[in-house]
């Protein structure tokens, strides 16, 4: 590039300079749109010019734009960066030698410069490695060509090792040791950064502490840490162990940029893990905190984290969503609720989405553990392993878990969910039992919350199964699920018939309200013998029959509860 006569801006075109202004105040889509249109005008001006040689006006821009790559105005950095990354392929008549010197005359200053201006000049220089490697001309490169023009630029800051290494050196590194293998080889490595192998266990704490200075350029999110995720998967090293070594750093501070660091990564490794413990190991409780506070703060709506951390609850969905591994699945699930529940809105909707997602081995484990959970809830004393919305929560879960489509098929699955809403809706556990099912744990007192919750959960479950279309069939639920309602509506007789004091209503049923049920129970049994396109009649029966247990009944007197259920039968 000209070198003793600097290009006057007065002798290039207005319309290419009026690019640089739009670059530096714009949006991400004029930027984009500026972009385009200085290549288009560049490309022009350059077909005046032989092959080898730069027109003035390419010259000026490329020079230009470096220098501003260390400007504080507004979009200068992003507008420039993203402007030269352009130029770098589409004009390869812009050597990377070439590039390289102006990046060492331009954005490396003498130490007398302030050390704002040092900083500036630095951000600026970490900006445009970043750029050259993004373009994709270091790969372009023969290894004749890198070693004589490139190389001598670089060589030195390669050589410095793992102390003070910056993001852009390392990203340079790990490019010219997979392209340039003969110069940076094994023996480069030893001698320079005591090591044959960059990644490995021993080094993750280095290589965090390079990917913290990367944050320099924050909000800005440096291309290193793509290059590092992937030189994990390649090197087959352990995302799990990785992540524990760098998570104290990063979410220990609470500083802005270490944190959106932190979010960052976990984008680009979750859907990378394989196995249930490295998921454990990604979602530990410290992730999740660090998660639930900033997706569901009180100041949510100011938070500058809150973009990065609902991509991550919408991440979590899609990485559920692909999973065939029903011990991820129940890893994720519970990495989330046994640490915090169901905490805000934007925590409760992932959940909400992530349980509809379940594989049917997956919804049995979560459905059991909910149901351990909701008694441990109930039979404790304060202080309570969970919260009152968290209690609430499980038992909408344990609702959708009933028609859920992984599990339509098993019916003795749903069944298993009813008896154990139906028992907690209606009933006190006096003492305990293995002769009638669910009554393993006394539970004999609750709060009124959660015991109208139960019977909320019960009667939608109904609801939805009278309406529910069983997965691949065209048959509505009621056929496939008569056989399910019988045996609940059995259960219910088990327990109104135990003589050995395991149970007791939690309101007395009144002798007519009980005759009136036994009636009822006894046509169940004479229709459900029957055809089976009767038993759209059976569960109607049978879902109004439970006005019985609901209490609305026991309060009116006897003849308008005998009149309502002569009604029914």
């Amino acid at each position: 590039m000209t070198e003793n006569n600097e290009i006057k801006a007065l002798k290039i075109d207005k319309q290419i300079l009026d690019k640089f202004w739009t670059l530096s105040e714009s949006s991400s889509a004029e930027i984009i749109k500026a972009t385009d249109q200085l290549v288009v005008l560049l490309k022009i001006k350059q077909k005046r010019n032989t092959e080898n040689e730069l027109s003035q006006e390419l010259e000026y821009s490329v020079k230009r734009l470096v220098k501003g790559l260390a400007s504080s105005r507004e979009t200068a950095r992003q507008g420039f960066s993203v402007a030269l990354c352009q130029i770098l392929r589409k004009f390869d008549v812009v050597t990377v030698e070439e590039f390289l010197n102006l990046i060492s005359k331009h954005l490396k200053l003498p130490k007398k410069e302030s050390k704002a201006e040092k900083g500036s000049s630095f951000l600026g220089e970490s900006l445009a490695y970043l750029t050259l490697i993004q373009s994709g001309r270091l790969l372009q490169l023969s290894s004749e060509d890198f070693e004589q023009h490139a190389w001598p630029e670089i060589e030195g800051e390669l050589k410095k090792g793992w102390e003070g290494c910056s993001a852009d050196v390392f990203s340079l590194l790990i490019t010219c040791r997979k392209q340039h293998s003969e110069l940076v080889n094994k023996d480069f490595l030893k001698e320079h950064w005591k090591t044959k192998k960059l990644f490995k266990d021993d080094h993750f704490t280095k290589i965090w502490n390079i990917l913290m200075e990367g944050t320099s350029c924050d909000p800005v999110i440096h291309h290193v840490n793509k290059v590092v995720v992937q030189e994990l998967v390649n090197n087959k090293c352990s995302l799990g162990k990785f992540w524990q070594a760098g998570q104290g750093v990063v979410f220990g501070k609470s500083q802005v940029k270490l944190l959106n660091l932190g979010f960052h990564m976990l984008l680009e490794l979750l859907p990378l893990v394989k196995t249930a413990d490295e998921m454990k190991q990604l979602l530990s409780r410290e992730t999740v905190k660090m998660w639930v506070k900033n997706v569901d703060g009180k100041l949510r709506d100011l938070n500058p984290l809150l973009t990065v951390t609902k991509t991550l609850g919408t991440e979590i969905v899609n990485i559920m969503k692909s999973c065939n591994n029903s011990d991820m699945q129940i890893a994720i699930m519970k990495s989330i609720v046994q640490t915090q529940g169901f905490p805000g809105n934007q925590t409760t909707k992932t959940l909400d989405h992530l349980v509809t997602q379940l594989s049917a081995e997956a919804a049995k484990d979560y459905g059991n553990y909910l149901m351990q959970t909701l008694i441990q809830q109930i039979r404790s004393v304060d202080p309570r392993p969970i919260g009152m919305m968290t209690s609430l929560h499980m038992l909408i879960h344990l609702r959708t878990l009933v028609s859920l489509s992984s599990t339509a098929a098993d019916h003795q699955w749903q069944l298993e969910l009813l008896e154990f809403l139906m028992l907690h809706s209606y009933w006190k556990v006096v003492k305990e039992s293995k002769a009638i099912k669910h009554c393993n744990h006394k539970c004999d007192e609750m709060e009124d919350k959660i015991r109208k919750q139960f019977q909320d959960s019960l009667h939608k479950s109904l609801t939805q199964l009278l309406i529910y279309k069983t997965e691949n069939s065209k048959t509505l639920s009621v056929h496939a699920y008569k056989d399910t309602i019988y045996l609940l509506a059995t259960y219910v007789q088990t327990l109104l018939d135990d003589k050995t004091s395991t149970v007791a209503l939690v309101k007395p049923m009144r002798h007519q309200a009980r005759a009136d049920w036994d009636t009822v129970f006894k046509h169940l049994k004479e229709i459900h013998s029957k055809v089976i396109g009767q038993c759209t009649f059976e569960n109607l029966k049978w879902t109004l029959s439970l006005s019985i247990l609901t209490g609305d009944s026991t309060t009116q007197g006897d003849d308008t509860s005998t009149e309502y259920y002569g009604r029914l039968i």
